[in-house]
């Protein structure tokens, strides 16, 4: 998995539960305010400096443990009473988001994809320091993120769909081909990676031939 993968899961994971505000990345366009809004914010990326390593048909793919912060905020406007004052429901809401994103439903879902989520935190009520007219109360909760980096390839840029496992034989119908790479790659949109890169191999010896000698 990828940085940008793990981000994307996350993102479409609070998409489907916040169906009726608008969730958005920090730092990117903010759209026209007309409902709830919830920003995320994905902090450093830390990779382990120690892979765990593979082979596959003498090509070298590592595994990195990764983690990284998020931070999630929630504005709203509340809820109206009776009386036509506004509660604030920003810890109540935000607070229901944290139990979802740590249920069994979404542990589950989350490691299909080898990643995990975890409150880094309580759910803190920051409404006293919004800066935002246009919503009145704010909630912010922090979570540890956790994945499977890997580096396919001796160049270590093909995408990890690169690894093929239980692959069919085409020669021989009912058995699989043991596990082996089949480049796959795409250009980043920042302009990097090349085909030469990608093509490059490690080499290896199936058959060596050894001479005796005698003095």
């Amino acid at each position: 998995m990828t940085y940008n993968d793990a981000r994307s899961i996350i993102y479409d994971a609070t998409v489907s539960y916040f169906a009726n505000a608008t969730v958005t990345m920090a730092n990117t366009k903010q759209v026209k305010k007309t409902k709830p809004m919830v920003t995320m914010k994905f902090g450093a990326l830390q990779v382990n400096t120690f892979p765990n390593e593979a082979t596959y048909d003498g090509e070298p793919c590592d595994y990195y443990p990764a983690s990284m912060k998020l931070e999630v905020q929630l504005f709203t406007n509340g809820h109206q009473l009776s009386n036509g004052g506004m509660e604030n429901t920003a810890v109540g809401d935000l607070t229901d988001y944290v139990n979802y994103m740590t249920s069994k439903l979404m542990v589950t879902e989350f490691g299909r994809h080898d990643l995990t989520i975890l409150t880094a935190g309580p759910v803190q009520d920051v409404s006293t320091i919004i800066n935002d007219t246009s919503y009145e109360y704010r909630a912010m909760v922090e979570f540890d993120v956790n994945f499977t980096m890997a580096t396919v390839g001796y160049g270590g840029i093909l995408d990890e769909s690169s690894v093929k496992v239980d692959e069919p034989d085409p020669e021989h119908p009912g058995q699989v081909l043991p596990p082996h790479i089949e480049p796959e790659w795409a250009e980043t949109d920042s302009g990097g990676r090349t085909a030469e890169i990608a093509e490059k191999t490690v080499g290896y010896f199936t058959q060596v031939e050894i001479e005796e000698t005698k003095e």
